[in-house]
């Protein structure tokens, strides 16, 4: 041919012979190219086309929940992907089913990370990671009574943590006062215990009602305030 045209001409690009044409269209379009031969009498042949833009997939899922108690270790991962056609599920790079979506029990503690990858009718694919962590759940105890009376048994008063490592927990801070609302010990140091001694000079104080009020953030609890009476036995 001695010519050719194509309609629409957006987003298309000839080679230097122009017999190459590279067309990148940005929505489904269909393309009418019309060829002109050469001579007096020229001919014509047309050719109607279609490109069609498969959508753009988006992977996502989300567990549920995130931070698992394993008193309760049910995990759900909730497939919320569009534009998706077959799933496959992986654990530590290693496939584990091609369902939607899943339900599974976890029995140890730690951080477990799962990958979906999403994958259309026209072979696009998309990916999303997400992790869930498995955790004891954490409790504290405050004691009601203690006897500083240096038997051994139940002579500081502090309290009592369960699945909180001390070294997770932040703004920690401690304060017993007495009736008066005098404070008679106070430290923000969780591993410092009361010994029933008045706060600086080391006074052993007797029987008596005192208060507590407690509050400081861990993995699980944030923002939490304690607080109540503590009787001191001789």
């Amino acid at each position: 041919n001695s010519s050719y045209a194509i309609i629409p001409n957006t987003n298309v690009i000839a080679n230097s012979t122009n017999n190459i044409l590279t067309i990148s269209p940005i929505v489904t379009t269909t393309y009418t190219l019309t060829g002109v031969g050469k001579g007096l009498c020229p001919s014509f042949d047309t050719l109607v086309f279609t490109i069609t833009i498969a959508p753009q997939p988006v992977a996502e899922f989300v567990t549920n929940p995130p931070l698992i108690l394993l008193q309760n270790p049910m995990l759900n991962l909730q497939n919320t992907s569009t534009g998706i056609n077959t799933y496959q599920w992986l654990y530590n790079n290693a496939p584990f089913g091609n369902f939607t979506d899943t339900s599974f029990n976890l029995y140890s503690e730690g951080q477990f990370c799962y990958t979906l990858i999403a994958t259309t009718n026209y072979g696009c694919q998309d990916t999303a990671t997400h992790c869930a962590t498995v955790v004891f759940l954490e409790s504290v105890f405050f004691p009601n009574t203690f006897s500083p009376n240096r038997d051994g048994k139940n002579d500081i008063y502090l309290p009592i943590l369960q699945n909180i490592p001390k070294d997770k927990i932040a703004n920690y801070k401690l304060i017993i006062a007495n009736r008066l609302g005098q404070i008679v010990f106070e430290t923000t140091d969780p591993n410092l215990a009361w010994n029933g001694a008045l706060l600086n000079n080391g006074e052993t104080l007797g029987l008596d009602t005192y208060y507590y009020r407690c509050s400081f953030n861990s993995p699980q609890l944030k923002n939490n305030l304690f607080q109540g009476e503590i009787l001191l036995l001789k």
